[in-house]
């Protein structure tokens, strides 16, 4: 599947996946993670994402 939209508007993720409701593997756009706490989706976030949290904190916490 395919499908084009001009922008990312939380309107779009709505609507192009209103109807889904299995694993979504994503980056951490905030439209995801709202459909996710609705229980709509299962949200597995882009794993990249979440390991620049734990460098950022490493270098902040020098260990």
């Amino acid at each position: 599947m395919y499908n084009f939209r001009t922008d990312r508007c939380l309107h779009n993720a709505l609507e192009l996946l209103q109807e889904y409701t299995g694993v979504l593997h994503s980056d951490k756009y905030g439209a995801y993670e709202k459909m996710a706490s609705k229980k709509q989706i299962i949200w597995s976030p882009c794993w990249a994402h979440i390991r620049r949290k734990f460098i950022n904190y490493r270098e902040i916490r020098a260990i």
